[in-house]
């Protein structure tokens, strides 16, 4: 049996992805790390019983997984998964008690049920602008060509002072996604689902379970459900701005034919 490493980007159908996978492979195959600071939980010999590594995980830190294995990744349209990814903390916000907001962990959620939209993605205080940065701005470029979720403060800061363009980035995080076995969009899941039917000699089908979907909103495009939200012509600027590296990196991948597309 193949080993499978799913890089799980926030709002792009991962709960979907990991549930179908976890289903097929087997819960007993499943690594119990889903996020990064599980990692020192576990020894590296432990993790390597299992064959289904997915989360919220650094790509460097599952180098250890050993050959053959199948790495993948699935995308979305940028500016909606950076208003999909607000609208769900929204709503998961909203359903917490006010002890849990509380909580270390809990910093973002208590953040964004406590200022309106605007001064969510304008934020004054130094700490909760390093937050929404990190979790909005290009995420995909800063990811795949840092390998870590962390990778955007070292990264930024190179493209600040001159080392590294942003076309140079780029082109950095395009040809790290290359080594990847699969980059699909949310809108090819079913050709994902078959390519990997095909490598694991079982079925896999991404259609069969709809995980975290907003069905409040229905098939209304997010950003669009965002601007209603009172969006300043500025916010929606700075948005649009955490997006510029990201499309071109979709771009660029459709160019390398590293995407799939249908």
């Amino acid at each position: 049996m193949k080993n499978v490493i799913f890089l799980h980007f926030p709002k792009t159908a991962g709960q979907t992805v990991h549930f179908e996978l976890e289903r097929a492979l087997g819960k007993g195959n499943v690594s119990p790390v889903r996020v990064n600071e599980q990692w020192v939980l576990h020894s590296i010999k432990d993790l390597k019983k299992y064959s289904l590594h997915s989360g919220h995980i650094d790509w460097s830190l599952v180098d250890f997984v050993p050959e053959p294995k199948i790495t993948f990744t699935v995308l979305r349209d940028p500016l909606e998964r950076i208003a999909s990814f607000y609208l769900y903390l929204l709503n998961k916000s909203q359903s917490m008690s006010d002890e849990e907001l509380t909580y270390p962990g809990n910093r973002g959620l208590n953040f964004v049920r406590s200022v309106d939209v605007n001064e969510y993605f304008s934020p004054k205080s130094p700490d909760m602008a390093e937050f929404i940065l990190s979790h909005y701005d290009n995420f995909y470029t800063y990811f795949l060509a840092g390998r870590q979720y962390s990778a955007r403060a070292k990264l930024s800061a190179a493209v600040i002072r001159g080392d590294l363009s942003p076309a140079r980035l780029v082109d950095i995080a395009a040809s790290n996604a290359e080594t990847l076995n699969y980059v699909a969009d949310v809108s090819t899941l079913s050709t994902l689902a078959e390519k990997l039917t095909a490598d694991l000699g079982i079925p896999v089908d991404f259609s069969k379970t709809k995980h975290n979907v907003n069905k409040a909103i229905g098939t209304k495009r997010r950003f669009e459900t965002l601007e209603g939200l009172g969006l300043t012509a500025e916010n929606k600027e700075k948005i649009l701005k955490f997006c510029e590296m990201d499309y071109l990196l979709y771009t660029e991948l459709q160019k390398r034919e590293v995407l799939i597309l249908e």
